[in-house]
């Protein structure tokens, strides 16, 4: 499968909370390391994620554009990082938001439905794959 981005992340945004998916590569050859995170959408919470996703060395976020509430999101993060900004209603999938990210890193294909899996099918799309 292809890679296009080594380091990325898809971020669930919601009114009081988001919830971040980073995948980088693992320890050894072929492995990644996925990890999920949960902030508040209070501007020293998102100053956090911004360290920790600095801190994981990711390049490219999805960022699920939920109403309004993805732009302070946008606004922090800006500039620091590369940001898509996404429909997830235009995602489709089934699987748990990680599988959903480690799938669209690796080339994998996403169908079913969208039942609910949250952040990160948001990158199956937009983030990882051409």
């Amino acid at each position: 499968m292809e890679v296009k981005y080594e380091r990325c992340c898809g971020i669930d945004v919601h009114k009081k909370t988001v919830v971040a998916c980073a995948i980088v590569p693992g320890a050894k050859r072929g492995e990644v390391e996925k990890e999920t995170q949960t902030y508040a959408t209070m501007a020293d919470d998102l100053g956090a994620l911004g360290h920790w996703l600095q801190s994981k060395g990711v390049t490219h976020i999805a960022l699920e554009s939920t109403g309004v509430y993805w732009k302070p999101v946008f606004n922090l993060l800006e500039g620091q990082f590369t940001i898509v900004v996404v429909n997830a209603e235009r995602i489709k999938g089934n699987c748990t938001p990680g599988d959903q990210l480690y799938r669209a890193t690796r080339g994998g294909e996403v169908s079913g439905k969208r039942e609910g899996a949250g952040s990160l099918q948001i990158a199956a799309a937009h983030a990882a794959v051409k």
